[in-house]
């Protein structure tokens, strides 16, 4: 498989895990609808620095996924 092959079929699995409801509801709002942090906050009815800390952590066990 090429490098790009190997990195498509990781995110497929990613995707495809079971990923709790507020962590797709955190990355959809930020990445697929572009909302602001502050944005997200409101909508989830939690802190700013809340989102923050959630979405470094989501991104984080995203990369060592990909890794």
């Amino acid at each position: 498989l090429t490098s790009n092959t190997h990195i498509v079929l990781k995110v497929r699995s990613f995707k495809n895990a079971l990923v709790p409801a507020d962590k797709k509801l955190l990355l959809t709002l930020r990445y697929q609808y572009r909302k602001t942090q502050r944005e997200v906050a409101q909508i989830m009815n939690i802190k700013q620095s809340s989102v923050c800390e959630r979405e470094n952590r989501i991104l984080k066990e995203i990369k060592k996924i990909l890794e």
